[in-house]
């Protein structure tokens, strides 16, 4: 109970604190969560287990869905695969990123597909939130430079972080910052781990593909 005024509701609480966990700065703009978000543990788990999961979960819906009413959804993709493909390849160069690792990224976030939406609401080719997307130059998630120049950024960003360690700056990716931190590790989810494999897989397979 606080003191002199009414009972601060649980709910209220935990979703004060997802968004003051959101933001890189101690002054985050309002409505607008900061690059850890991208693929935070908790919204990518299949089916939330008790009631603070769903919460955050809502509260990310509910972001998504603010954010697409001013960017919508394209009504047919006109982009071919190879298209794609040559736009990450570009993209990743100017970014100073091998393109092989790129181009397995994509792969495993979106199969190339620039309209992609997961149900945690990530958009896109680099499967992008909305506070992310826009803390690293994305005004437009659906298009396909934009957001493969901003998951490419940020995974620059999470290298940064994890001192060039590719495993580590992958598990962030999917899980969020703070879970690899509280880790100092790839974090135990089944999905993270699948996701991190996967990449470094496909990324493997294109560079021994291209030396031959």
């Amino acid at each position: 109970m606080a003191s002199g005024g009414a009972e601060i509701a649980p709910w209220a609480i935990l979703l004060a604190a997802f968004i003051a966990a959101s933001g890189p700065t101690p002054t985050p703009t309002p409505g607008v969560a900061g690059p850890t978000d991208n693929q935070c543990a908790v919204s990518k788990m299949e089916q939330p287990t008790d009631l603070s999961q769903a919460l955050l979960q809502g509260a990310k819906s509910r972001m998504v869905e603010s954010y697409t009413l001013y960017q919508p959804k394209p009504s047919t993709q006109d982009h071919s695969k190879r298209d794609i493909e040559g736009i990450v390849i570009r993209v990743a160069l100017e970014e100073d990123l091998n393109p092989y690792l790129a181009l397995a990224l994509v792969e495993v976030e979106s199969s190339l597909n620039p309209y992609a939406v997961s149900p945690a609401g990530a958009i896109g080719l680099a499967q992008m939130l909305p506070g992310t997307a826009r803390r690293f130059g994305v005004d437009n998630p659906w298009d396909p430079e934009q957001n493969i120049r901003g998951g490419l950024r940020y995974l620059k960003f999470l290298l940064g972080i994890f001192d060039g360690d590719l495993r580590l700056a992958l598990a962030a990716y999917n899980a969020g910052i703070p879970a690899v931190l509280y880790y100092e590790d790839v974090p135990p989810f089944g999905e993270t781990k699948a996701f991190v494999s996967k990449v470094f897989r496909i990324f493997s397979e294109r560079m021994f593909n291209e030396s031959e």
